[in-house]
């Protein structure tokens, strides 16, 4: 399977609604050269904007924040984890910044998914823990800390974002609509596609 070519309308799913605008621009649509700008300016840059209090830290199509850029291009003792796909050097281009989401959607169970040891759902809410704009596609609880630093279970229902409640994050896209993203990038698979033609349901084609 070309996994590049199936998961390149995943990408633009969810590039366009985490920075409409495109690559080059940081959080609250400001525009910023990143493409000229390499991984270790980049970060530095992200460091600064926390310490004058910015609201985020969010850069690029994908509004990498501080914490997800560096731990996708440092180990905890500081040195790169990544030199071949993501070295420190490397200008933060269109197709790097394409590069660290898919490593992004990998952790997050795109190999398990293609090869179909997990299902839409399953694949789809694990990129809802990744991006707070996009929704649940299904129901679900999670435990968290409240103010006073008790965990309590907080009910989240299908469409609302995996932080709501926190920070002020909410989705920003229909949750069927994500799971349509999500289940054609399978489909885009030649093999796939002609099973599913003489297939009664989606499950059908997956076996």
């Amino acid at each position: 399977m070309n996994s590049e070519k199936q998961i390149k309308p995943l990408l633009d799913f969810i590039g366009k609604i985490e920075s409409a605008k495109g690559y080059n621009y940081e959080y609250g649509n400001k525009p910023i050269d990143l493409s000229n700008m390499t991984i270790q300016e980049v970060l530095d840059h992200q460091e600064k904007r926390r310490k004058e209090g910015a609201v985020s830290s969010a850069v690029g199509r994908y509004q990498f924040i501080h914490k997800t850029l560096k731990d996708l291009v440092l180990t905890k003792n500081g040195e790169e984890k990544n030199p071949k796909d993501l070295p420190l050097n490397a200008k933060f281009t269109p197709e790097l910044q394409d590069k660290a989401a898919t490593i992004l959607l990998k952790r997050r169970g795109l190999d398990k998914y293609l090869s179909g040891k997990i299902s839409p759902e399953q694949f789809s809410t694990e990129i809802a823990k990744e991006w707070a704009s996009i929704p649940l596609v299904t129901d679900m609880s999670v435990v968290r800390k409240n103010e006073k630093g008790d965990e309590t279970q907080v009910d989240l229902k299908k469409g609302q974002s995996f932080y709501s409640g926190v920070a002020g994050n909410k989705s920003l896209v229909d949750p069927d609509e994500l799971l349509n993203v999500v289940k054609n990038s399978r489909l885009i698979d030649p093999e796939l596609q002609k099973r599913a033609a003489i297939a009664n349901t989606f499950p059908e084609a997956m076996q």
